[in-house]
């Protein structure tokens, strides 16, 4: 693959756009807060993902089940994007005894 030209866009997001000569394309680094992630709507977590959704501060927590630490950290991840898309504040306490995590939000 050979490069044709390598030219900076602007500096305050470092943005680059590569122009190939075979084939002849386009490529650009964006920052990775612009790119959103789809994935978690059709995953086997929706309802989890829905839930997370109507909990209010001061209400109800959300209790889950979980049967190994790899599905616990799955569980986790989950709450950790729709935090990070949604801006909201949800905690978390774990009851490793019983396999229960719970999420909920402070007034």
């Amino acid at each position: 693959m050979k490069f044709s030209s390598l030219s900076k866009l602007s500096d305050s997001h470092n943005k680059y756009v590569i122009n190939l000569k075979y084939p002849r394309m386009k490529i650009r680094v964006v920052p990775r807060n612009e790119i959103r992630v789809t994935k978690l709507s059709s995953s086997k977590f929706k309802p989890l993902i829905d839930t997370l959704s109507k909990l209010e501060p001061g209400g109800d927590a959300l209790q889950v089940n979980f049967t190994s630490d790899k599905e616990l950290n799955a569980i986790r991840n989950i709450v950790y994007a729709f935090k990070r898309e949604t801006g909201l504040k949800i905690k978390s306490g774990k009851d490793a005894s019983s396999g229960k995590v719970y999420f909920f939000r402070e007034k």
